[in-house]
Order: structure tokens, then sequence, then C-alpha cells
């Protein structure tokens, strides 16, 4: 499964239900933090997905629905999309010292299944793509858990594995 397929994911998502539970989902630009200043100040309020992937093309900046690139985590929040972002790679700006990778102590830095590979090092200097799917619904109070969840099951089905940056779908933990 790749960035793009989040899209008809996301379509036979809505096509589930008939038309109880419809949803809207919007796709940001994607934002690449060595290429370009944070994108996603308008969704500090907003709730939804996110996604995190590898970024091997020479024109980074395609659309979701174009990107054939390996998607490597998947989250959601029930709070500010941008804040959720930012939580998972940022760091403590005293902590870093000059010659530092901008993300050095980002979220998985710990993670066996990332350190001493390529994607350790890609995330700790800031070369990966995020898109950001804001979702909003007719029923105002639907959970973006559920999308999260659905998404997720998609890859480990097309996969048989979940995206390496993820270890746990809802409260299952699958086996690497």
């Amino acid at each position: 499964m790749v960035v793009k397929d989040i899209d008809e994911c996301l379509k036979t998502y809505n096509n589930l239900f008939g038309s109880k539970i419809k949803l809207k989902a919007t796709y940001s630009d994607p934002w690449n933090p060595l290429r370009g200043e944070d994108i996603f100040y308008e969704l500090n309020y907003q709730c939804g997905i996110y996604i995190y992937s590898e970024c091997k093309e020479t024109d980074w900046n395609i659309p979701l629905t174009e990107n054939m690139n390996e998607i490597w985590y998947i989250g959601k929040t029930i709070g500010s999309i941008r804040g959720r972002i930012w939580k998972n790679i940022a760091n403590d700006s005293k902590e870093l010292k000059k010659g530092d990778p901008k993300f050095k102590n980002h979220r998985w830095t710990n993670d066996p299944n990332v350190i001493g590979t390529p994607i350790d090092t890609v995330i700790s200097m800031g070369d990966f793509n995020v898109y950001a799917i804001p979702i909003k619904s007719e029923n105002e109070h639907f959970p973006p858990e559920i999308i999260e969840t659905y998404l997720l099951c998609c890859y480990y089905k097309s996969q048989g594995r979940l995206p390496i940056l993820n270890s746990i779908i809802s409260q299952y933990k699958p086996k690497r």
C-alpha cells in the first residue's frame, strides 16, 4: 500500500454505510521539513488523520493522490492535527547543538524497528513527507480513531504487516 491508496480507501469507507455516515476528507499539500516551512497552521483546531511517508522522489511536492511512496505511519488526532504532527518529531531546542540532526529526539528514536535503519536517519534529518487529512462528518462527534483503524486494517490486509512506524491497531498489537 502506498500513499495514493489512502484516497481509494477513504472512498471505499464512505460507501460502506450508504448515506448514514458521510465523511468529507480533504488532503493537504505535502510538507517536507527540509524543503519548506510548516504549512499546517490552519489545522491547529481540526481533527483528522495524518500520514508520514518516504520521500524518494526528486519532485517531493506531489499530491497525496499521486504519491507512490511507502507509508511509514498513519496517525490520528481528536485535537490539533498540526500539534500532533509536531509532537511526533519535535525536539527540545535547548538540547540541540550545532550540527545535530533537526529531529534527533523524534518519537521513534528508541523504536527497535527503526534504530540503525535508514528511516531513523531520514526522520532525524527531516527528509520525509507528511500529509494532513482533516475529516469532517455530518455526525459532529465522529471519532478519527475509526478512520485510523480502518486505514491501518487496509494496510495490514495489503501488506501483511503494519507501516514501519505503527505498532498497534487500536489496542491490538500484531506480531512484527
